[in-house]
């Protein structure tokens, strides 16, 4: 007899916790897909814009500020030492990897290869570069936008 109670109590905890679960399920799903609806690759002109660059562990050089794209796998890069253009593998998109070459208009034999991944909300591309004069680096990039 015992163990009937013990059995009848037992389902009735365990029918108890699912649904405490269950009326969470929602709360938890609302919240993934507010993370997915506020990704930068979800707002208008992406992946055109601003893209703010900061560099880390790298050799002596003069880098760049920013980059504004203005088509998706092109634009205008603006360093500190003046204006410049490149050109990207492939458009920028949540968790691919692109590469990003960079050429000097000041300098016609000037470039850098920036290795880069673009984080999972779109909003970061950080890697590594090597440029022509043998500079290297760690190069992070956020999307401003404009």
């Amino acid at each position: 007899m015992k163990v009937k109670k013990f059995g009848f109590g037992s389902s009735t905890f365990l029918l108890a916790t699912i649904g405490i679960m269950l009326s969470f399920a929602p709360i938890a799903k609302a919240e993934s897909e507010a993370v997915q609806t506020n990704s930068c690759a979800t707002q208008p002109g992406y992946p055109l814009g601003r893209w703010t660059v900061s560099v880390q562990n790298a050799t002596e050089a003069n880098y760049s500020t920013f980059v504004t794209f203005t088509t998706p796998t092109s634009g205008t890069w603006l360093p500190s030492t003046g204006t410049g253009s490149f050109t990207t593998s492939s458009v920028p998109a949540p968790g691919k990897e692109i590469i990003l070459i960079h050429r000097d208009d000041q300098y016609t034999d000037y470039s850098s290869k920036n290795k880069l991944v673009v984080s999972h909300d779109g909003c970061h591309m950080s890697g590594t570069f090597l440029d022509s004069q043998g500079h290297r680096g760690e190069a992070r990039y956020r999307w401003t936008g404009e």
